[in-house]
């Protein structure tokens, strides 16, 4: 596992340059895969850990669709020490999606402001630079298809399996669906030689350890 682990923070740094703005260092995801320090996998990332707790809050008939116009800058303050990813102006548009056959859990204004909490100091002068909208609607086919991943079958054999990503994979999401836990992610990126997804990739899906 070292190993791997080892191999992956390798890659990230000869891949890190290869899109958005980098900067040394690399992102840990809340599914432990690790990414290149860049602005577009910051805002990534960011979405991804706000509508995951969304999500879970909603309940099982409503997902999140979360967009960031902007990308964040990577700021340092030489007087205080201070550095990290923040947002000049914060867009943020946030869909709550349904399939017809419950109610939500919380509602839209609920949303915006559990939103705005959390990145009121990820933003340069909040107030004034962080608009958080959210609306609702009710579309089964479009709900269903932010759950595509998951509901792909497990292989049955010891074959190994190509799979195109989709945007928003991530190497949990494929374990998931594949293996049925998102405990041998590493399997998958170990396989594939690559940091990080990107959409239309044709990717090796290892038979289940």
């Amino acid at each position: 596992m070292l190993f791997f682990r080892l191999l992956a923070l390798v890659l990230v740094l000869m891949l890190g340059s290869s899109c958005g703005r980098w900067v040394p260092g690399y992102i840990i995801t809340e599914e432990g895969e690790v990414l290149s320090n860049n602005d577009t996998n910051m805002r990534s990332t960011t979405i991804d850990h706000m509508r995951s707790q969304l999500d879970l809050q909603l309940g099982e008939f409503w997902r999140t669709n979360i967009i960031i116009d902007e990308l964040p800058v990577y700021l340092t303050n030489e007087r205080t020490l201070n550095t990290g990813w923040i947002w000049k102006k914060a867009t943020i548009t946030i869909t709550v999606i349904g399939n017809g056959k419950g109610e939500t859990k919380i509602t839209n204004d609920d949303i915006t402001k559990g939103v705005r909490d959390y990145m009121y100091h990820k933003v340069e002068r909040p107030n004034n630079n962080l608009v958080v909208t959210t609306t609702s609607v009710v579309d089964a086919e479009r709900f269903a298809s932010k759950i595509t991943v998951a509901k792909i079958n497990a292989p049955t054999t010891n074959e190994v399996q190509r799979y195109t990503t989709q945007s928003g994979d991530t190497y949990a999401d494929l374990s998931f669906a594949f293996y049925g836990t998102t405990a041998h992610w590493r399997v998958i990126a170990s396989a594939n030689k690559s940091a990080e997804l990107k959409t239309g990739m044709e990717i090796i899906i290892p038979p289940k350890p």
